[in-house]
């Protein structure tokens, strides 16, 4: 597993995390998107974005972390007025059920005097943070001046670049809990005014590996070919040639079948379906669904029940197909029929919880013959991402006022 570029650098632990990229709401004194920047250098953002396309992110911060982590005990050090007595005693509270927070002592806003920056578990299992602006006087004293909430929290740090300090998180995708980038923001007078999302996603999939243990399966492999990437960016769970949906009536009986057996009708986003998926002439039926996470401890996967009557079959235990195995992680199930066979077509993707941006970012499509209780792999088709790297930038109205005003995107915009 690639090293965690700033999990490195820092010296606090690294919470797992959720979005995709995180869809936040974006202030509206922030909500236009500019061409080049205001406040971040270009050369920055150029040298970031080509750390992304280097895979070389942790050589290019390493030497760059500016903020000093701070305990609760030294902050209430330098907090010589007592201003800050409550935000203490909230954090002291605060760290008996939760280490969802980060002090922070930087000049944040470039003026020469140093700054306290809160980063702190706004409450829930999705894993949301506040960042809080508490202004420096020089004088030990510090005053709020900003607060808003920050998406869900990832990794970490205040940076400097040609000696100003720019606040840098890793961008994630919620669903499948991986990076995807960075998101920077600039703080003037202890104020959000710019933020730059610098952003590493796969444009399109092509084919580089192929196996076809017999021509009877070459037209299917082909057309698989041809729809994986659709498939894959869809994410809408599909319906094959060998399988058919159940009807609203049916799909009742369905579920107060499985409700007798189970005990339970959840399913996340599930439909009915019926076919002979084991080609042993009687159908099957089974709910298939796409299971979207909303917390910090689950990911986008697949969800397949399977009953032949009042039977729950389990396609591992009943015919010997693991189709979790080796890191891969289900997204989709159908049926397709080849010459009177029923053959299950599985595509999956990896890099799950690999913290590391899009460097494990295949897909791939399995097909199996199940016959006479056991299976048998037709077709694997494994596919690798041609990635695009691209920026937006979202900069103050100058002639606004931008104070706790909202939630700011994370992500990609």
């Amino acid at each position: 597993m690639k090293k965690n570029m700033l999990g490195l650098i820092m010296a606090f632990i690294f919470i797992t995390f959720s979005s995709c990229s995180n869809d936040a709401e974006i202030p509206d004194e922030m909500s236009e998107t500019y061409e080049t920047p205001s406040y971040v250098e270009q050369e920055f953002i150029d040298l970031l974005k080509n750390s992304l396309n280097e895979n070389n992110e942790y050589e290019v911060l390493k030497d760059k972390v500016s903020s000093k982590l701070l305990t609760i005990e030294e902050l209430a050090v330098i907090d010589l007025d007592g201003t800050l007595d409550a935000l203490i005693s909230h954090l002291e509270e605060n760290s008996r059920y939760s280490s969802y927070h980060q002090i922070m002592l930087v000049d944040a806003d470039n003026d020469g005097i140093d700054d306290i920056i809160l980063y702190l578990h706004s409450g829930g299992s999705a894993g949301f943070v506040d960042l809080v602006f508490y202004k420096g006087a020089g004088d030990g004293t510090y005053t709020e001046t900003y607060s808003s909430l920050f998406g869900i929290y990832t990794e970490n740090a205040f940076v400097q670049y040609n000696g100003q300090n720019y606040f840098l998180l890793t961008s994630v995708d919620y669903n499948r809990k991986v990076r995807t980038g960075f998101d920077l923001y600039y703080f003037t007078d202890g104020v959000l005014v710019e933020h730059v999302s610098i952003q590493k996603e796969p444009e399109s999939y092509v084919l580089f590996e192929k196996t076809v243990i017999s021509d009877e399966y070459d037209a299917l492999a082909d057309a698989l070919s041809d729809k994986a990437q659709e498939i894959y960016f869809n994410q809408e769970i599909i319906v094959g040639s060998g399988e058919a949906k159940l009807s609203d009536e049916e799909k009742q009986e369905a579920n107060e079948m499985r409700k007798s057996v189970q005990g339970s009708t959840i399913l996340v986003k599930s439909s009915w379906y019926t076919g002979d998926i084991d080609n042993d002439g009687i159908f099957e039926i089974y709910s298939k669904g796409m299971f979207s996470p909303s917390n910090n401890s689950t990911y986008i996967h697949l969800t397949f029940d399977c009953f032949k009557g009042s039977q729950e079959m389990n396609i591992q235990m009943n015919y010997g197909l693991a189709i979790w195995a080796d890191d891969k992680i289900p997204q989709n199930l159908w049926v397709e029929s080849v010459e009177n066979k029923n053959i299950i077509c599985v595509l999956s993707t990896n890099g799950f919880y690999d913290m590391t941006v899009n460097t494990k970012d295949e897909i791939m499509i399995d097909c199996y013959y199940i016959k006479d209780n056991t299976y048998q792999s037709v077709i694997n088709l494994r596919f690798t991402p041609e990635y695009k790297i691209f920026t937006e930038i979202y900069t103050q109205d100058i002639n606004r006022d931008f104070i706790n005003d909202g939630a700011t995107d994370i992500g990609k915009g």
